[in-house]
């Protein structure tokens, strides 16, 4: 057993990769995080009618996730293209 353990400590710390960027070393964005609607105005005080026309949002670099009008299911957007 003791055997064992020490194989899976071995095989899971080989792969670490001691060239992956950190937190520090990272190049910095110039994105923007903005909020349209809220979960919390859907949950508590029961606004269910859609926020945003999925038209609208056609931008390149555009990534979203919500819930769909009256919660009939969730509205994903990748890079401006709304599913």
């Amino acid at each position: 057993m003791r055997a064992l353990l020490m194989l899976f400590l071995g095989l899971s710390l080989s792969g670490c990769d001691p060239n992956k960027p950190t937190v520090a070393n990272r190049p910095s964005s110039d994105a923007t995080v903005s909020v349209a609607g809220s979960m919390r105005a859907t949950l508590f005080d029961g606004k269910l009618d859609g926020m945003i026309d999925l038209d609208t949002v056609e931008r390149a670099g555009l990534y979203g996730l919500g819930p769909a009008e009256y919660l009939r299911g969730e509205v994903l957007v990748l890079d401006g293209v709304g599913y």
